[in-house]
């Protein structure tokens, strides 16, 4: 199994509490939509090394920025108002080879190389589990909006947390496996069938009104 490498913060809608298939569980998904106002390439500089992502290289305190608790598209968040703080560590494989081309096509570079460059806050949030997914696509996730049920999760892979993640990096490889192929229609080479797992930190006690900032130590 591949070590994780930190590659940055988001600042996101609250956790789902009524995603389809997903009763019961306060999913911390990677596609849950960020704040427009960070909707951008950073291009902050770590150590000399450009950051071309969304992802904030420092941890962003949600109190000193006043972000309006409304200013998204997700229906979700409408339900439930405000922002959270979510981490995200990528495997050491993906960080090192993964590269973006620019529009003339003229020249690229490594989407990533910033993160092994990179030095982690004291930010207290905490490991919530393992996602998978789309290689091609790194915000959208083939665990929690491709279809499958937590029944065939299970089958396939493994139990999911309270999270919707899978708690163990074992069992998300084991999803990633499985994903070749469609348990509900055998022999049809899915959509979305490259997998990527990506390691899922948050804040453990967050409701779904709260700011993480509140709740940092």
């Amino acid at each position: 199994m591949n070590e994780f490498i930190f590659v940055g913060y988001l600042i996101q809608e609250p956790y789902w509490q009524s995603w389809p298939k997903r009763a019961g569980y306060r999913v911390a998904s990677i596609e849950r939509e960020f704040h427009p106002e960070f909707n951008k390439p950073q291009w902050k500089t770590v150590q000399g090394i450009e950051n071309p992502t969304e992802f904030l290289t420092e941890f962003p305190h949600l109190d000193a920025l006043s972000l309006e608790p409304h200013r998204c598209q997700s229906v979700l968040h409408k339900q439930s108002p405000g922002w959270v703080v979510s981490g995200y560590a990528l495997p050491q494989s993906v960080v090192k080879r993964r590269t973006i081309t620019s529009t003339d096509h003229t020249s690229s570079l490594l989407e990533f190389a910033y993160a092994m460059k990179m030095q982690r806050d004291n930010d207290h949030v905490k490991l919530l589990g393992y996602e998978v997914v789309d290689e091609d696509d790194l915000f959208l996730s083939i665990l929690n909006n491709c279809g499958f049920t937590v029944e065939q999760v299970c089958s396939m892979a493994g139990p999911l947390n309270e999270n919707s993640l899978f708690s163990s990096p074992k069992d998300a490889q084991r999803f990633k496996a499985e994903i070749k192929t469609d348990p509900r229609h055998p022999g049809i080479i899915p959509d979305h069938n490259r997998g990527v797992i990506v390691q899922v930190w948050g804040f453990v006690r967050l409701g779904p009104w709260e700011d993480s900032s509140r709740k940092a130590p």
